[in-house]
């Protein structure tokens, strides 16, 4: 469900597999929000930025979804005027002060969108030299969240976009671009539209426009989904990928029986899912964060941002699951930590706890008790525990969603 850019690309692979695959997309046309615009002479990227934040992992496998942590590669940190700077900075200015407390929020003020600075410069001018180097280096993770110098692309992409991103060092050379005192200059060749009239030309027929799914049931067999569309007809699949915004991922979560929501690909598989919660440039504010879903077994979602909370969508989540949350702080002892970082973390956990209905188990609200997870991704980094989530939202922590039990 959904043809823009991230589920045309699921499809592409889903298809390469050996897999029969129908795109189903709402509105009249592709590309959902992926637009490519020239501004002042700019070539200028719009839409679902940062596919991995904007695109919910819920009812993905773990292999798909890390294979849409590979999705910058197609041009969402493409090239961009000052004015798709300003994410960047006001992302900087999160990172400084969850990083290194250079900042309190209230000085987290956006840049004015005309200030003609590359982001190295902003960081060295605002934070001084001293910690521009890693301010840069974080938003860079941040942005980047799986290495094409790690993760060989070819195993995401379409070859003849991997020879693209192989050519343009994407990955690799994404922090020497953020470091440069020029914007930043990356893009596939003809933008994000030219990748999606490739992928829709691959797909064929395969892509339907114009067909609205309202309702996601459980279908005939054991592992099927029944989907039910605007104008009544129905479809059953045996399995359904939610390539869609995360306000309608919830509706239609929402709208589904539980034991369908269990039967969800991915919902049973093991592994490691990764996304990272992403900002759009503009008043739009901080995309919908990725849903919880319904994850069993040893199954974790991690989520990676630069971000305090400020935005929430609902997902539910199974009762009695926990979160572990690794403190972006470092490696050093809690009893180290500075005046103001507790502070910064009960302010994070205060927001959590605003979505989770005040259940935040009260023996964490004071950091100074924070031990470590030993099941953690990160050792040696303090984790927190979070009771009942119902909501992951761009925060500046280390996500880890822990089922409470096992199947």
């Amino acid at each position: 469900m959904g043809a823009g850019l991230g589920g045309l690309l699921v499809a592409w692979r889903a298809r390469a597999a050996g897999e029969r695959v129908l795109v189903h997309e709402a509105a009249p046309t592709t590309g959902g929000r992926t637009r490519t615009e020239t501004r002042a002479g700019w070539r200028v990227e719009r839409g679902a930025w940062f596919l991995p934040g904007s695109l919910p992992p819920a009812g993905l496998s773990p292999e798909a979804a890390q294979r849409l942590g590979m999705a910058p590669l197609v041009g969402t940190v493409a090239s961009v005027g000052p004015r798709g700077l300003v994410p960047l900075w006001t992302r900087a200015r999160a990172t400084a002060a969850t990083v290194h407390d250079a900042l309190t929020p209230r000085r987290r003020a956006t840049t004015s969108a005309r200030e003609p600075e590359s982001l190295a410069a902003f960081a060295r001018r605002r934070f001084g030299a001293g910690i521009a180097h890693d301010v840069v280096r974080t938003v860079a993770e941040a942005l980047w969240p799986v290495g094409a110098e790690r993760v060989g692309v070819g195993d995401a992409l379409p070859s003849w976009l991997a020879r693209e991103a192989r050519r343009r060092r994407v990955g690799v050379g994404l922090f020497d671009a953020l470091t440069a005192d020029a914007p930043l200059g990356w893009q596939v060749a003809g933008g994000m539209s030219a990748v999606l009239e490739r992928l829709c030309t691959d797909l064929g027929t395969c892509v339907r426009t114009g067909q609205r799914v309202v309702q996601v049931l459980p279908g005939a067999g054991p592992a099927d989904a029944r989907l039910v569309f605007a104008d009544g007809t129905r479809s059953d699949a045996g399995s359904v990928t939610l390539a869609v915004p995360a306000a309608e991922q919830a509706r239609l979560l929402r709208a589904a029986a539980p034991p369908l929501a269990d039967r969800l690909p991915g919902a049973g598989d093991p592994g490691v899912v990764r996304v990272t919660v992403g900002w759009t440039p503009g008043a739009s504010g901080p995309v919908p964060p990725p849903h919880v879903g319904v994850v069993r077994g040893r199954a974790r979602l991690r989520v990676r941002s630069v971000l305090f909370p400020t935005a929430y969508d609902t997902a539910a989540a199974p009762p009695g699951s926990a979160l572990a949350v690794a403190w972006l702080g470092g490696e050093h002892d809690p009893q180290a930590m500075t005046e103001s970082e507790p502070r910064l973390v009960r302010r994070a956990l205060a927001d959590l706890g605003l979505v989770l209905g005040g259940r935040v188990r009260p023996d964490v609200v004071d950091v100074q008790r924070v031990a470590c997870d030993a099941g953690a991704t990160w050792p040696g980094r303090r984790a927190l525990l979070l009771d009942d989530v119902r909501t992951l939202a761009g925060v500046g922590v280390d996500l880890v969603l822990r089922p409470t039990w096992t199947t």
